[in-house]
């Protein structure tokens, strides 16, 4: 991974022509519109992605999410020739290591805090933890990777990767996630039982969304109950506006990665916990959705971490919506 983005500025100009149709067409619609505004997959490069979104976490945690300084919201500038490349002034950060060590201890004890002074003191720390920054070929990432220059960009996301994997460990573990799971569902010691980090999270969903589908189905069929009952005055309705406005689809997921793309799963975990701040029939729950119903519940995510977890929301919509593997680290910490 170079310290070019990788490229060019076509899809701005693309995105901009969108943007610039739609107006000119005056149509309305949610739907449409969100549609417009996204980057199609052709043109969306997974490699800009993850820079973009490990320098933004870097910098959320280094600053805090409404301090960070205003040159460095957008880590990318446009040369002469429509290339896209890291910002000088971005790349003498993370040479620097100061940005690492400030964001490391934040999850260690005051004295060891201290002691964190460049990169192999960051590494050192990290590996205490059971966590090792290694390149995709499990090499150790070394400080003379991370201190080179040019710089070398592929071994700072790796670092960025740890220290996410670090923040993730400290939130969340097997046995909080199981002591949570068994507070309203059963767990089968022999079968359910998660073997890693990902497998708890997995678990927790998809109890939480098949308890949303015991509810759910248990309120339809009071409903129904109450329309059937002898004393209820008889009004006909038509089965398909019936259907439309009861039956709603609670995903199960399979691969953390791809299941959540929609934003469905993750909205019923929310709704879940905090049914007055993300209602059910506000959530797009359909089995097939499509990219605006995605989208819709994508931005229904964001503005819910925008205004109650403290704007953690670090991804692009299209990040989570085409969900390129080299994005799993992040998809962990959100």
């Amino acid at each position: 991974m170079d310290v070019s983005a990788g490229r060019d500025s076509t899809w701005r100009r693309t995105a901009a022509a969108a943007d610039d149709d739609d107006e000119d067409d005056g149509e309305g619609g949610a739907g449409g519109d969100m549609e417009a505004q996204v980057v199609p997959l052709e043109l969306y490069d997974c490699a800009r992605a993850k820079i973009e979104a490990n320098l933004c976490w870097l910098f959320a945690k280094a600053y805090g999410i409404d301090h960070i300084p205003s040159d460095l919201r957008d880590p990318f500038y446009t040369d002469q020739y429509e290339q896209e490349h890291i910002k000088p002034p971005i790349i003498y950060l993370l040479l620097s290591g100061e940005l690492y060590s400030r964001v490391c201890g934040l999850i260690l004890p005051a004295e060891e805090a201290a002691s964190l002074q460049n990169h192999q003191s960051v590494i050192q720390a990290l590996s205490r933890k059971g966590i090792y920054v290694l390149e995709t070929n499990n090499t150790p990432v070394s400080d003379l990777d991370l201190s080179s220059s040019p710089i070398k960009m592929s071994a700072h996301i790796h670092l960025i990767d740890a220290l996410m994997m670090a923040y993730t460990a400290e939130m969340i573990s097997i046995e909080k996630v199981v002591s949570c799971v068994k507070r309203f569902s059963n767990i089968s010691a022999s079968k359910e039982l998660p073997f890693d980090l990902e497998d708890a999270m997995i678990l927790w969903i998809n109890k939480i969304n098949l308890k949303m589908r015991e509810l759910t189905e248990k309120e339809c069929k009071m409903k129904q109950h109450f329309l059937d009952s002898p004393g209820h005055h008889k009004v006909r309705y038509r089965r398909d506006h019936l259907s439309g406005r009861t039956l709603q689809h609670f995903p199960l997921l399979e691969d953390i990665l791809k299941d959540v793309s929609d934003g469905a799963a993750l909205l019923a975990l929310i709704h879940f916990y905090c049914p007055d701040l993300i209602r059910l029939e506000d959530i797009c729950l359909k089995e097939v959705p499509s990219i605006a119903d995605s989208m819709y519940n994508i931005q229904l995510l964001k503005e819910f971490a925008n205004e109650y977890l403290n704007k953690c929301f670090y991804l692009n919509p299209e990040d989570l919506l085409y969900s390129p593997p080299v994005l799993k680290v992040q998809k962990h910490a959100q």
